[in-house]
């Protein structure tokens, strides 16, 4: 019998191959089992397999279910779903400000739980935790902390937190000499990692 660790595994690789079905396939019995990770997973599998960016209920049940256990990622994927800062309709304005506050608290659920894991030295928890910092998402706007917690995701082996922290040096409103120095280095860093880079004009 597989393990469901290797089941798992099995279901991250189709999901990176974007093989939306086969890792719904895979993920149905754990899942419905109430493994919070791949209840998290099949909401991303059911996601790929939706034929626009709308949010299906049975995307938002599994991530409403693995957000139930506490799972970060899926309280912090949740809230971005619920939140409608970007599109507010003043016919909907009661409903979008309901939502929002729903977001808000799931932010801070996801950001609570990023700390804990960021503090034992989990890089993405840390990549994750300098994002909330950065946009003020479940904690207060912090780019101190934010520049902090982005570095040690890095050092730690996150690379993504490279893009992160070039752009929180190219976006400050009247840049320093040394905010330049900082982006171009967070950039080549971003670079040498074969990450999708950002601000590739300002340094090509």
């Amino acid at each position: 019998m597989t393990s469901p660790s290797a089941l798992i595994e099995e279901a991250m690789r189709a999901l990176a191959n974007n093989d939306y079905v086969r890792a719904a396939r895979i993920l149905h019995f754990a899942a419905h089992s109430g493994d919070s990770h791949a209840q998290y997973l099949l909401a991303h599998a059911v996601r790929g397999m939706a034929s626009d960016d709308g949010a299906s209920p049975a995307m938002r049940r599994w991530y409403e279910a693995a957000a139930a256990q506490g799972h970060a990622m899926a309280a912090f994927e949740l809230a971005c779903l619920l939140d409608s800062r970007a599109i507010v309709r003043n016919d909907r304005k009661e409903f979008c400000n309901r939502n929002n506050e729903r977001a808000e608290s799931l932010y801070r659920q996801a950001m609570q739980r990023f700390k804990e894991n960021a503090q034992r030295g989990e890089s993405e928890s840390q990549c994750m935790l300098g994002i909330g910092y950065r946009c003020g998402l479940g904690v207060p706007l912090d780019l101190d902390q934010s520049i902090f917690w982005l570095s040690e995701a890095y050092r730690n082996g996150c690379t993504d937190a490279a893009n992160q922290l070039c752009s929180i040096y190219m976006s400050k409103q009247c840049p320093t000499e040394l905010d330049r120095m900082q982006a171009r280095h967070w950039y080549q860093e971003a670079k040498n990692a074969g990450c999708q880079c950002l601000y590739v004009e300002e340094y090509e």
